[in-house]
């Protein structure tokens, strides 16, 4: 057996030729093995002389067979002289192409499909980047309070016409030739006015009615709907209960000592003050998380991969199969969801193809990164630090929580590993992430003696604080008892 090897574009061809000798050799075998299946008349099974038998062999299976035989042969030598294990090879079946097929050359190709690789990685350290920090000035934090106050906001009851923006407690019936139609009925449904949460129409036809409004609205449903409702015209009896508006508190000291949590104040210059701070503090880190993206970005696009065309066609085909799912588990076939979000199912596949490459371009850069730099494996002891719980723990309580969902065992350790996963993913990204950022002056190397220092540090303020919240409670309820007893 003659073999070419050759590895390109992510695939491993090998082209095997073998002589009359070998061919001769697997023909043999393949009589002596199908004979066994072979019923010669007045002879049991497979009990019949050989040079008989063979005068029944179907030549189809014979051809098959000795085929087969040649690739056990090969694939004998592949693992004796460790081929394989020079080679990622994923575990799908390979190719098999059959060029030449007779008694004195037969030729044979195998194609593999190997794991996506950096062939090169690019620059990742002395980047220079256009990324630049967002100044925080009065405007942002007016800004700022604005939304907290618009997220304060109390619905109160009006006695007036409805308005878009108001918030119509109703019920209702839908109605189709006369009759009341499944999924057509609400009590009690608080609906946003101009929120475009029912089908067109319908919620501009609330606005100038009153709580106590007893009404019709007709509307036609939209193409997209199920083929009994799909264009049709119905009508849609309403009572409105009550209408509420959205009052936005004035932004005052009064407003600053309600907030909790990181804004707790006791007036509104404090208040602007830890608003200030917070928006200084999160553009500085979104400053940094651009830039390292930036670094990453710049690494990637400067590296060469190699990724067969086959590998990314194969993620393509399962997304596509999930999204399919997704949209029918809506109520709309992919064709119906492409229609409505205005576009062609070609431009659709293709940004499936461009986010799964971009994916696995990402995933390559940050694995070479890892092992350019040392950067540590991920432990377990890592993972249960992040997840707050140890991972028999874990395992146990997400258990549960799968089967109530009603997942089989099989589903459940599949999600499970999933989950798991993806923590270790996160958390050996962050560590090449904050490497990049070292290397590029963005960021202080912290030793471990520091990192040790600082969750110390950490633990004992945390538990001061709790120790020192229990404390004022304790003193609140002496405090409250002592009152009572002087009373």
């Amino acid at each position: 057996m003659n073999k070419k090897i050759e590895k390109k574009d992510g695939l491993l061809k090998i082209d095997l030729t073998f002589d009359e000798k070998e061919f001769q050799a697997a023909l043999n075998k393949a009589e002596i093995n199908l004979a066994k299946e072979v019923v010669v008349p007045g002879y049991r099974k497979g009990h019949a002389p050989l040079d008989l038998a063979k005068k029944y062999l179907n030549s189809n299976r014979l051809s098959d067979e000795i085929i087969n035989n040649f690739l056990k042969s090969a694939d004998k030598e592949f693992t004796s002289t460790k081929l394989y294990e020079q080679y990622k090879i994923l575990n799908i079946r390979p190719e098999v192409n059959v060029s030449k097929f007779e008694e004195k050359e037969t030729d044979i190709s195998i194609t593999y499909l190997l794991s996506p690789e950096v062939i090169k990685l690019g620059d990742y350290k002395g980047i220079k980047s256009d990324i630049t920090e967002k100044k925080i000035t009065d405007k942002d934090v007016e800004e700022e309070l604005k939304k907290l106050a618009k997220e304060n906001e109390e619905l109160v009851s009006v006695d007036r016409e409805a308005k878009l923006n108001d918030t119509a407690n109703i019920d209702f019936v839908g109605y189709l030739n006369g009759k009341a139609f499944d999924g057509g009925e609400g009590k009690s449904f608080d609906l946003v006015l101009g929120s475009n949460h029912f089908v067109p129409g319908f919620e501009e036809q609330i606005v100038g009615h009153k709580a106590g409004d007893k009404f019709e609205i007709k509307v036609t449903m939209p193409e997209n709907y199920p083929d009994e409702l799909a264009n049709k015209e119905t009508v849609f009896k309403v009572t409105i209960n009550s209408i509420k508006e959205g009052q936005v508190p004035e932004i005052n000291d009064e407003f600053a000592t309600t907030l909790t949590g990181d804004y707790v104040s006791k007036n509104l210059a404090e208040l602007k003050e830890k608003v200030k701070n917070k928006l200084v503090e999160n553009a500085q880190k979104e400053y940094i998380n651009q830039k390292a993206n930036d670094y990453l970005l710049k690494c990637r696009d400067s590296s060469t991969y190699e990724i067969a065309d086959k590998y990314v066609d194969m993620i393509v085909e399962d997304r596509l199969a999930s999204e399919r799912q997704r949209v029918e588990n809506q109520g709309l076939t992919l064709e119906e969801y492409l229609k409505l979000v205005k576009m062609d199912f070609d431009s659709f596949k293709a940004d499936i193809r461009n986010n799964a490459l971009a994916e696995i371009k990402n995933g390559l850069v940050y694995d070479a990164i890892t092992t350019a730099e040392n950067i540590p494996a991920i432990t377990n002891a890592d993972i249960e630090k992040q997840i707050g719980l140890p991972i028999s723990a874990f395992t146990n309580q997400y258990s549960s929580y799968l089967k109530m969902q009603k997942l089989n065992d099989s589903q459940i350790a599949n999600e499970i590993r999933r989950y798991l996963n993806s923590v270790a993913t996160n958390l050996i990204q962050q560590r090449v992430i904050d490497k990049i950022l070292i290397l590029n002056g963005d960021k202080k190397e912290e030793t471990v003696e520091k990192k040790e220092n600082k969750e110390k540090s950490t633990e004992k303020k945390a538990a001061s604080e709790k120790k020192t919240t229990t404390a004022k409670k304790t003193t609140k309820k002496v405090d409250a008892e002592g009152e009572k007893e002087d009373k």
